[in-house]
């Protein structure tokens, strides 16, 4: 077969494929469900490897991978809902931005306000002049120091890098949830 013959797929379909919230609802929902539990697991490991004196119960370790995965799923909503009437749109995106709270309970209230506006940030990078954005960022960093300064010095080579990984990963689906169109970023 020569290159003249291969079929060229459409940017629409490869979007489809990869993206969570396009596709079918069921497919979305399984995909969103998936990265949230994935995520919620990879976090709860770094926890694991951080600690100094790791003790775990189920209700937590559960609780841990429910959050990202409830958040996961509302981001979806909150994609879905651009499309809808403004009467449903506006309770779906209200239950989408609520459900980030949920990250604030115990541990995760270090991480939340830089997913908070990290997300933030993301979903608007291409209309807020740069000098909010650098504001933004600054004060999304912030919370970083501070754990930086509870992870031990024996494990801080790969435990800071996880934890930015971490933040990176999941600061995509809070820019879904608060600017869900997609319009003015590259989404």
């Amino acid at each position: 077969m020569d290159m003249a013959t291969i079929p060229i797929e459409s940017h629409a379909s490869l979007r489809s494929r990869h993206d969570p919230v396009h596709g079918s609802l069921a497919v979305s929902v399984a995909r969103a469900a998936g990265y949230g539990v994935a995520w919620g697991g990879a976090a709860r490991l770094w926890m694991r490897y951080i600690s100094e004196d790791p003790e775990f119960s189920v209700s937590g370790t559960g609780f841990i991978i429910a959050v990202p995965t409830i958040i996961s799923l509302f981001s979806v909503l909150a994609k879905r809902s651009v499309k809808w009437r403004p009467v449903a749109r506006r309770p779906s995106r209200g239950l989408a931005a609520f459900s980030t709270i949920l990250l604030g309970v115990a541990a995760g209230s270090l991480m939340m306000p830089t997913l908070l506006l990290g997300g933030i940030a993301w979903a608007n990078r291409r209309r807020l002049p740069k000098l909010l954005l650098l504001l933004i960022a600054a004060l999304a960093c912030v919370p970083i120091v501070a754990v930086v300064h509870e992870i031990p010095k024996g494990r801080m080579a790969f435990g800071f890098p996880a934890y930015l990984l971490l933040l990176a990963t999941f600061i995509p689906v809070y820019a879904r949830i608060y600017n869900p169109s997609g319009r003015g970023s590259a989404s």
